[in-house]
């Protein structure tokens, strides 16, 4: 089975999209597909960690200097920029067909993949906006809470559509460290916090997390775990910021061992996005901080099932500490509910309906 994965990272966009690509891509792999990327060139575009992972990457010529075109413009811009688009991955496809055709990007829709249909037997839409309309035969989206109906009359009617939590694409690790994480979670530790906020966090985030947490009342021997990426343009800061607090702090860049790493803390400051579904994996009770705007809606709905508190600001952090040590079954309470709602197994459901409909 070949397999063509169209999605872009960036400093301006993010991760996200190449990474939850990447655990499609490596469940399929295990199951004899041959799977490649299509990414834009791009400031960021992990095209490097695409290829260490074992997987060919086309980069495709950025249009103009504005790096993502493809995000919200003008009609006409938007037609022009995925016909352009298109044609890259054409070009380069030539008569070839492939199997699957996946798509994870909030610049392209129906008319990007209808151009891309005579090289794809199938094509697949990774989404979390629902608010466009897809030439597709499969559509995921993981939002907490969405219902297949919210597609209805934005993809073909024989589509299948998989919504919720349910069908999030998570890497292996996560599901084999979930029991080791899960058993932790009795809420009497308080050893070691997780600081995440996204692989770039252009916005400098993580800085003011930490010199926010610089007040809060912790104990003594607590660790401090910071996970940046490696083109996270305020690496220097954030170290600066670490090394600055009284506890023993470790900033990581570039972890291949994420959920290790989660297993083995007791709370997370972690942004709303793809890395929810994993700390629910492992029940890490979470402070969530929104970091972009599609991020809203999935942020209040993991706060209104208890799994996790959301930070609207930084300085709210050392209270929000202090009643967490003051009352600890919180914890064991924000665990229980996190778990219940993903169970790690949402990548093996979506590489299942691939395989059965290629």
């Amino acid at each position: 089975m070949d397999v063509l994965f169209r999605a872009d990272a960036a400093t301006e966009i993010g991760s996200g999209h190449v990474m939850r690509c990447l655990a499609i891509a490596g469940a399929l792999r295990v199951q004899g597909a041959n799977c490649q990327f299509a990414c834009r060139d791009l400031p960021g575009h992990l095209g490097g960690l695409i290829e260490r992972q074992g997987f060919p990457v086309w980069l495709l010529a950025t249009p103009d200097a504005a790096g993502e075109s493809l995000l919200p413009a003008p009609p006409a811009a938007v037609d022009r920029s995925q016909a352009d688009d298109a044609g890259a991955v054409s070009r380069r496809l030539d008569r070839r067909a492939i199997d699957w055709l996946v798509v994870d990007h909030y610049g392209l829709d129906w008319r990007w993949e209808s151009r891309l249909r005579p090289h794809a037997f199938r094509i697949a839409v990774i989404d979390d906006l629902a608010n466009r309309t897809h030439d597709c035969d499969l559509l995921v989206d993981q939002t907490l809470g969405r219902r297949a109906a919210e597609y209805s009359g934005l993809v073909p009617e024989t589509a299948s559509v998989l919504t919720g939590t349910d069908f999030a694409p998570l890497r292996g690790e996560f599901a084999r460290w979930r029991q080791q994480s899960l058993e932790r979670r009795d809420g009497s530790r308080f050893e070691a916090i997780l600081v995440s906020l996204g692989g770039v966090d252009k916005a400098n985030h993580t800085s003011r997390v930490l010199r926010a947490l610089a007040s809060a009342p912790l104990p003594a021997n607590c660790n401090i775990r910071i996970v940046m990426g490696p083109l996270a343009p305020w690496l220097d800061e954030v170290r600066d910021a670490a090394a600055a607090l009284p506890w023993r702090s470790e900033v990581h860049v570039g972890v291949s061992n994420m959920a290790e790493l989660m297993a083995s803390c007791d709370l997370a400051i972690g942004a709303a996005g793809t890395t929810s579904w994993e700390r629910c994996c492992l029940g890490l009770p979470a402070l969530t901080m929104v970091v972009a705007d599609n991020q809203v809606q999935g942020a209040e709905a993991l706060a209104a099932t208890g799994a996790s508190w959301l930070i609207h600001d930084s300085q709210e952090l050392p209270s929000m500490i202090s009643s967490l040590l003051d009352d600890r079954s919180q914890l064991r309470d924000m665990s229980r509910a996190a778990s219940a709602l993903v169970d790690g197994q949402g990548l093996d459901r979506v590489v299942r309906e691939m395989i059965r409909g290629r």
